[in-house]
């Protein structure tokens, strides 16, 4: 199956092919030019060009995906998708699953919101807490490390939680755990956004979950709409918008890769040390075999990208 849909990826593999061995890429694949480009079509922001000590991994990531990223998804789509919760700047957010705090920080600017982003990964937290202070948001952004099966969160605190693809890496158990950490800490009123890879139906293919699976950093372990709408009204959630998003994400994968190699050649000349130049090639191929498979599934139907809103219908105490 994987192979029948290969002709549906955009060419990104063979553009890294012909830039790792040092072609002419604009002669493999006439470019278009910026200015013939759809005014929709998705733009990567490269990340900023200052001095930071990041993993070879996290500095491939924010090439591909755009400053302050790790996954598809740039920061005017994080912007759109919460246009509709009617954020203000009186109110809180929760981020689970923060990454460098690239969507946090888009959402904090866009509407004056106080977001706590909470981010697994001790590394990328410490890093994603640099770009705040570099941004001035250290307050107003703050990142923490958090384990996603320990935690525990205040009572009815925040406005809105979001939950950008960090779910489907939870066991059935530890994800149910954590959306009723996600019910207590919502105010009465207060909205859960979630993105997140679902299976299209009960029963996935083994070789497509063995290929997904391949080359992650964590085991995907998908549940279905129906899982995540059984789960959320356990709990007292109002499950309120539903939406497959696998079509955008392939597009922001699809422009990731566009114009990567200029943005990598511009990330090695600043590097001169050779070994860590041979870890960027390294992360960067890494990056490309993972992101074409995913590309592969999504457009095959089998996985999807959920984006799902709840609601928590809480009556306010009367004091």
């Amino acid at each position: 199956m994987l192979e029948e849909t290969s002709s549906r990826v955009p060419g990104f593999k063979q553009k890294l092919a012909a830039w790792w061995h040092g072609y002419d890429v604009d002669a493999v694949d006439e470019k278009t030019p910026e200015s013939e480009q759809d005014a929709d079509e998705p733009r990567v922001v490269s990340a900023p060009r200052f001095k930071q000590d990041l993993t070879a991994r996290a500095a491939v990531l924010q090439e591909l995906w755009g400053s302050g990223c790790v996954s598809p998804g740039p920061a005017e789509f994080m912007r759109e998708i919460t246009a509709y919760l009617g954020l203000t700047a009186e109110m809180s957010m929760l981020d689970l699953g923060a990454g460098l705090g690239g969507p946090s920080r888009a959402i904090s600017e866009e509407y004056g919101i106080w977001v706590t982003a909470y981010e697994t990964r001790e590394d990328w937290v410490s890093a994603g807490m640099e770009q705040s202070k570099m941004a001035g948001m250290a307050k107003k952004v703050p990142i923490a490390q958090f384990d996603p099966e320990t935690l525990e969160l205040p009572e009815r605190k925040f406005d809105c939680v979001l939950s950008k693809e960090l779910l489907h890496a939870l066991g059935g158990k530890s994800r149910k755990r954590l959306l009723g950490e996600v019910k207590r800490t919502l105010k009465p009123n207060g909205q859960l956004l979630i993105t997140d890879y679902i299976a299209a139906a009960k029963s996935l293919n083994d070789e497509i979950i063995g290929a997904w699976n391949e080359d992650a950093e964590l085991e995907s372990r998908f549940w279905t709409k129906d899982d995540y709408e059984a789960a959320l009204a356990e709990i007292g959630l109002e499950v309120c918008v539903t939406e497959d998003i696998s079509a955008r994400q392939v597009a922001f994968i699809s422009a990731g890769f566009r114009t990567l190699s200029r943005r990598m050649e511009e990330l090695l000349a600043d590097e001169a040390d050779a070994e860590k130049q041979s870890n960027l090639r390294r992360a960067l191929a890494f990056e490309t075999r993972r992101w074409a498979i995913r590309s592969e599934i999504l457009q095959g139907g089998d996985v999807q990208l959920l984006r799902l809103s709840a609601i928590n219908h809480v009556e306010p105490e009367i004091r």
